[in-house]
C-alpha cells in the first residue's frame, strides 16, 4: 500500500498518517477521529538497522520483531483474547478489536458472508 512516512512535507502522505503523526506527538494512544474501540503505537525501530546495511534479511527480522513486539503491546492493552485487525506501517500501528455477532444469528450469518472491510480501508485505500 502506498503508505509513506517520509516527513510532513511528501505529497504521497494519506491523512491518516498525518492524524497518527499528531496524535502519537501528543502522547495519544488513540486517534479522536475513530469514534470506535481501537489503540495506536509507535514502532520502535532497533538501532541495529543502521548497524548492518549489508545484512538486509536481519534488517527484515529486526523490523519484524519490533512489528510484533508493538502488536503484542496493544492487543495487551485493549482485548487479549479478541480477534482484530491492523493497519501500519514501520513507524506506527492502529489495532483495532473486532465484535462479531454471535454465532448462529442472522446478523452473524450476513457477517460470514460479508466481513469487515480490510484495515487498509481505514487508511482511505480499498
Amino acid at each position: 500500500f502506498p503508505l509513506h512516512s517520509q516527513g510532513e512535507d511528501c505529497p504521497l502522505r494519506f491523512p491518516l498518517e498525518l492524524a497518527v503523526d499528531r496524535a502519537l506527538g501528543a502522547g495519544l494512544d488513540r486517534l479522536p477521529v475513530f469514534p470506535f474501540k481501537h489503540g495506536v503505537a509507535r514502532v520502535s525501530l532497533p538501532k541495529s538497522l543502521n548497524e548492518r546495511p549489508g545484512e538486509k534479511h536481519k534488517a527484515f527480522e529486526d523490523v519484524g520483531e519490533a512489528l510484533l513486539q508493538t502488536y503484542e503491546a496493544l492487543k495487551q492493552k485493549l482485548e487479549p483474547k479478541c480477534s482484530c485487525s491492523i493497519a501500519f506501517t514501520a513507524s506506527w500501528m492502529i489495532l483495532m478489536p473486532l465484535a462479531p455477532p454471535a454465532a448462529g444469528s442472522a446478523e452473524h450469518e450476513v457477517w460470514r458472508c460479508l466481513p469487515p472491510p480490510p484495515a487498509c480501508g481505514l487508511c482511505g485505500i480499498v
